[in-house]
């Protein structure tokens, strides 16, 4: 039977490795660029027309069309809707909250000479470039299996014709590898501290010897259990851009922008396992709970152009460097395990992962292309068509210690293997009715999944926004609303079984944004 582990070395760095995943990469590279409320009532196509804050992020050549100086605020609310199906259930869950978009300030400055440079422009302005905040809750009956079968296979081969007898108990039975063979059952502690050992030691999992062979087993053998999994998760991406512009003869218009990006992100998670039909003898439920903060920092560098033929034409075309994100993790688990013992009495056990180490690693975002074209005229108004390219096959993690750098391996070739680049088109129009301005506005953009790795197209990370919004411009002070909405998915996979005949998340999100913008020239 189980034997109790008098002492634990914590390989801690190590194991905060098997934290990080090519889901991360993809987390801080999809941005959800908030903007002004004049670009978002336009989808953010705004590349070539320029004269707005939101062009310190997408094309600082844009700054350089600016005659006089600004400051401006961006404040609005997003609700975020996600319907999660999981084993043939469906819940759904909302998250509401403020949310500060946009502010900034730039002045111009006119050259006094008879030079072909106009004029200079500098701004400063921070921008929310993501929003990682929503509430999810799935849960379903799962007759097949639970979590701990995935547990029990990270330990041994599943051997169908081998079975356990445990207090007039069958359970299936694991023959162990060489690692978690008899006395080798310490490396449980080492190897797996955030969520195999916590079984361990909380009893879900348990191991017998038979002819010097360990076999493993777990506290649900055949399934039966509801399964229910809350996520909550706070937090978002922002930068600071630096922006210098200038004027070349009314025609050509150049931009450069210094950015400093920073992320913090904190993730709960509650995965419940419930004996709601009281059908599993000696078992009664399981929490295991996690929670992941991540806090980062980095630079990146933007440069563009936008082109002006003819008065009524505009072309622009904007580089954004990657992004060299340095991150830090910290993550913490618990177990929380209630058996029922022979007399039907509820035994509690309470364990938690060994006291956290923060990781530091790097994260390397794809370089982004946005090439624009927009036609305009003073009196009608201005349409804008923006396309992106991003290949976050591209993406890159790692960490500056040689020594842990190569647990990085197998994600970094998984970000190879599964993602792709990525087509986002972007279309606004803009009508004038004297002071008045009513916009609208459309997205998409492609999956960064490659076709093999796309359950269904509800859930491959694909994205389509429509926006609609109004403003009012007057000689010195403007004000601008604009609304929204955007659909999206992803899926889940709790755990993973050999068989494939785990559950899987299917989740659909729609994101509503309401955003107001007031502003000064001068």
């Amino acid at each position: 039977m189980k034997k109790f582990l008098f002492t634990i070395f914590l390989l801690i760095q190590i194991q905060f490795v098997y934290c990080q995943n090519d889901a991360d990469v993809i987390r801080y590279s999809l941005m959800n660029f908030g903007g002004t409320g004049r670009s978002l009532g336009m989808a953010n196509s705004f590349g070539a027309l320029g004269a707005d804050m939101s062009a310190t992020y997408t094309n600082p050549g844009g700054l350089g069309l600016y005659r006089s100086g600004e400051i401006s605020g961006s404040l609005g609310f997003n609700n975020r809707n996600s319907e999660n199906e999981y084993l043939n259930s469906n819940k759904s869950e909302s998250q509401f909250k403020m949310a500060f978009s946009n502010a900034g300030m730039l002045w111009h400055f006119e050259n006094q000479n008879y030079s072909k440079w106009k004029g200079w422009t500098f701004a400063m302005a921070y921008n929310q470039t993501n929003n990682h905040s929503s509430n999810n809750l799935a849960s379903g009956f799962n007759d097949n299996n639970s979590i701990l079968h995935s547990f029990c296979e990270s330990l041994g081969k599943n051997e169908p014709s081998v079975s356990i007898t445990d207090n007039l108990q069958v359970y299936q039975a694991y023959g162990a590898y060489p690692n978690y063979n008899g006395s080798n059952a310490a490396n449980l502690t080492t190897d797996f501290p955030f969520d195999i050992d916590l079984a361990w030691q909380t009893f879900l999992i348990d191991s017998v010897e038979d002819a010097g062979q360990t076999y493993y087993f777990n506290a649900v053998p055949f399934g039966g259990v509801q399964q229910t999994k809350k996520t909550t998760t706070r937090g978002g991406q922002g930068e600071f851009d630096i922006s210098l512009a200038n004027n070349f003869d009314n025609r050509l218009f150049c931009g450069m922008t210094l950015g400093f990006a920073s992320v913090n992100y904190n993730q709960t998670t509650n995965w419940r396992e419930y004996d709601s039909n009281d059908s599993i003898p000696g078992f009664y439920s399981l929490d295991y709970n996690s929670e992941l903060n991540t806090t980062g920092s980095a630079v990146n560098f933007k440069v563009g152009v936008v082109y002006k033929p003819i008065e009524v034409l505009r072309i622009g075309l904007a580089f954004h460097t990657p992004t060299n994100y340095v991150l830090t993790d910290d993550y913490t688990t618990t177990m929380n395990a209630k058996l029922e013992n022979s007399i039907g009495s509820i035994v509690e056990n309470d364990y938690a992962s060994p006291l956290s180490v923060p990781f530091s690693y790097r994260i390397i975002t794809p370089m982004k292309l946005i090439a624009s074209i927009a036609g305009l005229t003073s009196k009608l108004g201005a349409v804008n068509i923006d396309y992106e390219y991003n290949d976050y096959s591209k993406g890159y993690i790692y960490t500056n210690d040689n020594l842990y750098n190569p647990y990085f391996n197998s994600t970094r070739e998984a970000i190879k293997i599964k993602y792709q680049a990525t087509h986002t088109v972007r279309i606004g129009a803009e009508a004038i009715l004297s002071n008045w301005r009513i916009r609208a506005g459309a997205s998409y953009s492609t999956s960064p999944l490659k076709e093999q790795f796309r359950l269904n197209s509800l859930t491959d990370y694909s994205k389509k926004t429509i926006t609609t919004g109004f403003g009012y411009k007057g000689e010195r002070y403007f004000f601008d609303m604009a609304i929204a909405c955007s659909t999206f998915g992803n899926l889940d996979r709790p755990y993973s079984l050999e068989s494939g005949k785990e559950g899987v998340i299917k989740t659909n999100y729609v994101d509503t944004r309401i955003l107001f913008t007031v502003g000064k020239k001068f």
